[in-house]
């Protein structure tokens, strides 16, 4: 029996020397730059079970920051992956998971050592909850009508105040929002000993554009990591996309050819935009409606199924001239909001 004890202290012995892994938290005001005291924050250390495929296991330590704003977090992982997150702080945003890079290979590290490196230092700015507001928040699905497009060309127009396409597609009844995609194929390549085995190589142009005097959107690159990306609309500077692709390029391995997937939509990019301008004799704004854009859009098509659509989040400010776009999380005023996977303000 004492062979067995004495076996599983030298297993837990060797398992916190050999796994190992820390760094520091900084927490500080994303305005004034003051370090906060007392911030809950919750970091996780994760196991890989590499018997068993992709199958992990997390570890979760809590705690606060100190007068400095600091905190130290340490755990075991077998593989170099940990990260952490900020939750539930009066008067603050919470903060996306942030994962700490180690120089992790999936292999167990040897005797005695810890992963590197283990002075690492990650500053985190918090996001004061200023003004939040109601606001008309809609997660859009693609939404094509069967047969509506001959798989070259499509528009859609979507009706941003109510929260629907235009018909055929929805009930909308003004166009706020106007896409137009093309299909182009760029090559078609015989494969295989049969006609009818090809691969084909092709790219959907998508054109978005907010119609009317005045309307437009400006984009932001932002952190994927914010509480808020975006939270007071600009005065101006709006204007209309340039467009977005996305297809399949050809990509070579040896002799064979095969269909790689790209597009230029991007989740760090967000907009603000502006639709409904209205202007008076002397070219003064007397009436506007301001939104944002969260993770830009997100098309969908197939070169022999044609378009199928696109995706996107965004918030609109019902209030005319009011640039806030501070969502406060719990109310919705969009008459068609749906479900939402993800709560952002």
């Amino acid at each position: 029996m004492r062979y067995v004890i004495f076996a599983l202290a030298i297993f837990s012995f060797v398992r916190c020397m050999a796994d190992n892994a820390r760094f520091r938290i900084c927490a500080v005001d994303e305005r004034t730059v003051i370090p906060l005291p007392e911030m809950k924050v919750k970091a996780v250390f994760v196991d890989r079970f590499l018997r068993w495929g992709n199958a992990t296991v997390d570890h979760e330590i809590g705690g606060r920051t100190d007068m400095n704003g600091r905190y130290d977090a340490a755990g075991n992982t077998n593989c170099g992956k940990a990260g952490f997150c900020f939750r539930d702080n009066d008067g603050f945003y919470d903060t996306r998971f942030v994962w700490v890079p180690f120089e992790a290979n999936g292999k167990p590290l040897p005797l005695f050592q810890r992963w590197q490196p283990d002075n690492q230092v990650v500053t985190v700015r918090l996001q004061r909850v200023e003004h939040p507001i109601p606001l008309c928040v809609k997660n859009v699905r693609p939404k094509v009508a069967p047969g509506t497009f001959d798989g070259t060309n499509a528009v859609l127009r979507y009706d941003l105040v109510l929260g629907d396409w235009l018909p055929p597609e929805g009930k909308g009844e003004r166009a706020d929002l106007e896409i137009q995609t093309k299909l182009t194929i760029d090559e078609v390549l015989q494969v295989g000993k049969y006609k009818d085995w090809k691969k084909t190589f092709f790219t959907f142009s998508n054109t978005v554009r907010f119609p009317g005097e005045g309307n437009g959107c400006c984009a932001e690159m932002t952190s994927p990591t914010a509480g808020i990306k975006l939270r007071v609309a600009p005065e101006d500077g709006y204007g209309n996309m340039t467009g977005i692709r996305q297809g399949t390029r050809k990509t070579m391995n040896g002799p064979n050819a095969y269909a790689k997937k790209f597009t230029d939509s991007d989740p760090s990019r967000c907009y603000y935009f502006r639709i409904r301008s209205r202007f008076d004799d002397k070219g003064n704004l007397v009436e506007a409606y301001y939104g944002k854009i969260y993770g830009d859009f997100n098309f969908h098509g197939h070169w022999s199924y044609g378009y199928q659509g696109v995706d996107f989040l965004y918030y609109l400010n019902p209030k005319s001239l009011d640039r806030n776009l501070e969502w406060d999380i719990k109310t919705n005023l969009c008459p068609t909001a749906g479900k939402h996977e993800s709560q952002q303000p």
